[in-house]
């Protein structure tokens, strides 16, 4: 199990228990086995790849008037939770593909699971088939359906469908500057020069105008 040294700044994991807020990026749930939170997890896990920087998922947090509190997890609970596993089960539901660490950690003297999902690299995440025939059958709200675009709501912190304008046009925007970008990339790696923007070509005419006195 990792002990979390490192400078609150530098982990997420560790930066979402010290403040425990919920928030579109961090997502807390109470200490449970894998197979009780799995399709929770898959889904989440699909909801924040969606977002511009992706988001973490701290286990082993119980909820109190609504606000998280750190109150870490059984041995037998954390052992349940295995980075291959997570990944091969979210990406028998997702495409793209969902990139995801999973980290068994201690923090304050108490267990903790952490995962961290990276954003999607080039287009949004779907999910492709149901889960409907898996045992135990998954709850109402842990059902997954393909077609369905799942994303962090703006409005209620929660995971949710893609079914708002709003919610649809910030994963349209996400995915036209990645695109953007890896166009200006590989177009820097053909040898073409990119203009220059207005606030570097006023610094090179002020600098040449330096030059001139």
């Amino acid at each position: 199990m990792e002990k979390l040294s490192r400078d609150p700044e530098d982990d997420p994991i560790l930066v979402a228990l010290r403040d425990a807020v919920e928030t579109r990026v961090a997502e807390f749930k109470e200490s449970q086995p894998f197979d009780i939170l799995k399709w929770t997890l898959v889904k989440a896990c699909m909801a924040m790849a969606n977002l511009r920087d992706g988001g973490r998922i701290v286990i082993g947090c119980d909820e109190r008037d609504g606000v998280p509190r750190p109150s870490g997890m059984s041995e037998e609970h954390q052992c349940s939770y295995d980075q291959d596993r997570l990944i091969e089960l979210v990406n028998t539901y997702a495409r793209p593909p969902v990139a995801l660490t999973l980290r068994r950690v201690e923090f304050d003297g108490l267990r903790f699971v952490g995962i961290e999902v990276s954003p999607f690299e080039r287009s949004p995440v779907m999910c492709i088939r149901d889960n409907l025939s898996a045992k135990p059958r998954p709850t109402d709200t842990q059902v997954l359906m393909p077609g369905q675009i799942y994303a962090r709501s703006n409005a209620r912190v929660s995971t949710t469908r893609v079914v708002t304008p709003d919610l649809l046009e910030e994963m349209l925007e996400n995915a036209a500057w990645i695109r953007a970008g890896d166009i200006i990339a590989r177009a820097q790696a053909a040898g073409l020069r990119m203009p220059d923007s207005d606030a570097a070509q006023f610094s090179r005419e002020r600098d040449e105008f330096g030059g001139l006195s």
